[in-house]
């Protein structure tokens, strides 16, 4: 509740330990403010062939221990989410 009161106070213009303080013109998400202008996906990496691969091939070993018999049922299900968040 603290950290909410300082950060509002900071906002308004009320002491240095605000909200605004430190975050580079971007909001606590990390995207850039509107005050800052456009954004125009500057700052968005697309995934090179090498991370495309080592997606693939993290995904094919999950794969490979779910339908492995010897594994147990709690780490089945966990795997078995991973994949969901696709």
């Amino acid at each position: 509740m603290n950290q909410l009161q300082q950060a509002m106070r900071g906002e308004q213009g009320g002491g240095d330990q605000g909200y605004r303080q430190g975050n580079n013109g971007r909001d606590p998400l990390g995207r850039p403010q509107s005050t800052t202008g456009p954004d125009f996906g500057d700052s968005v990496e697309v995934p090179d062939e090498i991370d495309t691969q080592r997606a693939r091939r993290i995904l094919e070993a999950i794969r490979k221990r779910l339908g492995d018999a010897l594994s147990p049922a709690l780490e089945k299900e966990y795997l078995e989410r991973l994949l969901d968040m696709q």
